[in-house]
């Protein structure tokens, strides 16, 4: 089946889910699955769907991070008290060190 997520079109088995057609576009497009929990659904009209949704062929889906986007995080200025220098070691606890 073809799905698009994002304005990209993945290929998927039929009988897919919302969350397997966003792991494929994951992979396709190299980023990271490892938040995939953080991340909202949206179907073609806006409103907010199940990642357990089935699909059929030519839907359209858009994912969003509900965490804010690294762009937002570069382009917010950080306070000095915000920037921390290289951390000290800590032994562990019973070392020799």
């Amino acid at each position: 089946m073809n799905i698009t997520v994002n304005n990209k079109t993945v290929q998927v088995f039929t009988g897919a889910k919302a969350v397997d057609a966003i792991r494929k576009y994951m992979v396709e497009t190299q980023k990271s699955p490892s938040g995939l929990d953080t991340l909202t659904i949206f179907d073609k009209y806006g409103h907010e769907i199940d990642g357990e949704a089935p699909l059929k062929e030519g839907d359209v889906i858009e994912v969003k991070s509900s965490q804010r986007s690294i762009a937002e995080t570069l382009d917010t200025p950080r306070l000095n008290s915000e920037i921390s220098s290289t951390p000290t070691k800590l032994p562990f606890p019973n070392s020799k060190a």
